[in-house]
């Protein structure tokens, strides 16, 4: 943990209006300032800063937070890594982001992965077969030593042995999942004649291992693919593998390639397209789609051309343009991958290929199966986008290739977004209303009253997941964070919905007091219904059952609820 007077000589020295203009252009817009948001592509400015609050909110993608949370969503970095950056602009110096048993125990398993990472490349070195198997896979000297890439041995304890004699404790080298433990018996390592592919953050470190089986096995349960296990430094859904190589070539180029697996990444690179990377065996996730966007908003999903890859297209598209984002899916000629068509047809006839990419709406009109079902669903898809300026193109794409008024596909996307009244609040088309929110708003505010509100809120009331998960922080810490300095203490999520709140406040600022009593009226009021609502569903089944007495017994405690909530 980093000592919070590090985080308050931050906050006073640095402003958030002058923080943010080296990001964006900012505007007086009354006692606020406004700019095109940085997060989405917008025409007109939704993006606020509150130099009164020290927060910032968008008001159209709904992303919001403090100086720190501005920087870790920009820069595409972890809190410790922003509060790095903050301080140097500070001229602050504070101890390294890791400190602390948590953090040097990260940096011993960054350095592990490190030195294992050196352990396999000298066996790639020793390995006649392995250093055969990557001539047969065409791939050269420079761009083996640029992915770090190597070999496991197939001894059962040579890394385990390695790095003990490193003076790695048994414990800290357990957890890096790449020795395993068993109750009886020798640690064993966990990768064991297979190709090892390093996957690194953007930073460069290391914090996992993706393993190829070296020749094909006589058991067809041994996986040809393994990655390392989830540990405190790796996460999955999170990295890319390539991104660490690939991630200023993205920005240059305004979009980035994203394949299948290691071997079409390498290759990819190796014949001059170097803004590819790939998710860990995994299909994209939120997260992936996170860190892509800090670097470009456009994807190129280049996919095999079988089932699989049709698939994982569709998979896809749905969540990249529901994350701000666009895409083209490319699918390779049958039988091919990115790996396999460069090596046999060149860059060149790659590059020819890319014109046949196919956007969202192309991408599902040209799908088989029923017309009326495949243009209801783009039709779902399109009115999830965040991005209105997006939305608007990709419905008049739709109505160019379907003959549909776009009135009448803004009319049905309209009907859809009318169920959806969270999209709508995150969007900032409504004020906060659920009493819960009032009461938030005026405990992030007015911090004088926060005591208050958190005694007498009952946490079983609070139905909405992302408000009791704040609130049961807030009662935790037992008072209410300073508005700058949320990013250290909730999520990104939490934070964009705290400073919505935060900047639309709707209560009556002269009468506070007047405020909170009628919220908790509210939530008790609308906690009664709930239950007048639980007692009609069991009248209906009681009197379905002619069970009369338990129908009487039933109203009476129905009318008394209903007289409750009326005083």
């Amino acid at each position: 943990m980093v000592d919070n007077s590090a985080i308050e000589e931050i906050k006073s020295r640095l402003d958030i209006v002058d923080v943010i203009s080296d990001y964006a252009d900012l505007k007086k817009a009354g006692t606020n300032f406004k700019a095109l948001c940085p997060f989405h592509s917008e025409k007109t400015p939704s993006f606020v800063v509150s130099p009164e609050k020290q927060i910032f909110h968008c008001f159209g993608c709904g992303t919001g937070g403090d100086i720190f949370g501005f920087i870790m969503r920009y820069e595409n970095i972890p809190f410790p890594e922003a509060l790095q950056t903050l301080a140097k602009k500070a001229g602050i110096e504070i101890k390294s982001s890791y400190s602390g048993k948590q953090g040097i125990e990260t940096n011993i398993l960054y350095k592990i992965h490190e030195d294992s990472v050196v352990f396999f490349a000298l066996h790639l070195n020793k390995s006649r077969k392995a250093t055969d198997y990557f001539k047969k896979r065409g791939l050269n000297a420079e761009i083996i030593k640029e992915f770090r890439l190597g070999y496991a041995p197939s001894a059962s304890g040579a890394l385990y042995e390695f790095l003990k004699e490193k003076g790695y404790e048994e414990s800290v080298i357990e957890k890096t999942g790449l020795v395993k433990f068993p109750d009886k018996g020798k640690p064993y390592d966990m990768f064991r004649d297979r190709i090892i592919f390093p996957i690194a953050g953007v930073s460069g470190k290391v914090a996992a291992f993706g393993a190829r089986i070296l020749e094909a096995k006589s058991n067809p349960n041994i996986p040809k693919y393994i990655n390392s296990s989830e540990t405190p430094i790796f996460k999955k859904g999170n990295m890319l593998y390539g991104l660490d190589v690939a991630n200023r070539n993205i920005k240059d180029k305004g979009y980035a390639i994203i394949t299948e697996g290691y071997m079409d990444v390498i290759v990819c690179h190796q014949y001059g397209f170097r803004n590819a990377v790939a998710p860990l065996g995994t299909a994209l996730t939120e997260g992936h789609l996170k860190r892509l966007r800090a670097y470009a908003k456009k994807l190129l999903l280049v996919f095999d051309g079988d089932e699989a890859g049709l698939m994982a297209a569709k998979r896809s598209l749905p969540m990249i343009y529901e994350n701000g984002l666009r895409a083209k899916v490319l699918l390779l000629p049958s039988k091919y991958d990115p790996d396999s068509f460069l090596k046999e047809m060149g860059d060149r006839e790659f590059q020819k290929l890319f014109p046949q990419s196919r956007g969202l709406v192309k991408f599902y009109l040209d799908l088989e199966g029923d017309r009326t079902e495949i243009i209801g669903e783009l039709t779902r898809i399109v009115s999830r986008v965040p991005d209105r300026i997006l939305q608007g193109e990709l419905v008049k794409e739709i109505s160019k290739e379907t003959l549909i008024l776009d009135v009448n596909i803004k009319e049905e996307i309209q009907n859809l977004q009318k169920g959806k009244k969270g999209l709508r609040r995150q969007q900032g088309q409504s004020k906060a209303r659920l009493p819960e929110e009032v009461l938030l708003s005026i405990a992030f505010t007015n911090p004088e009253y926060a005591k208050e509100i958190i005694k007498r809120i009952n946490i079983e009331d609070i139905e909405k997941i992302i408000l009791k998960d704040i609130l049961l922080k807030v009662m935790e810490m037992g008072n209410i964070p300073s508005s700058d300095s949320l990013s250290s203490v909730f999520s990104e999520s939490e934070t964009s919905y705290i400073t919505s709140l935060m900047m639309k406040a709707d209560y009556d600022k002269d009468n506070v007091k007047e405020n909170i009593d009628a919220s908790f009226a509210r939530i008790h009021k609308n906690k009664l219904n709930g239950k007048i609502k639980e007692i009609d569903q069991r009248i209906k089944k009681a009197d379905s059952a002619k069970d009369y007495a338990a129908v009487t017994s039933l109203q009476k405690e129905k009318m008394r609820l209903k007289q409750e909530a009326m005083e």
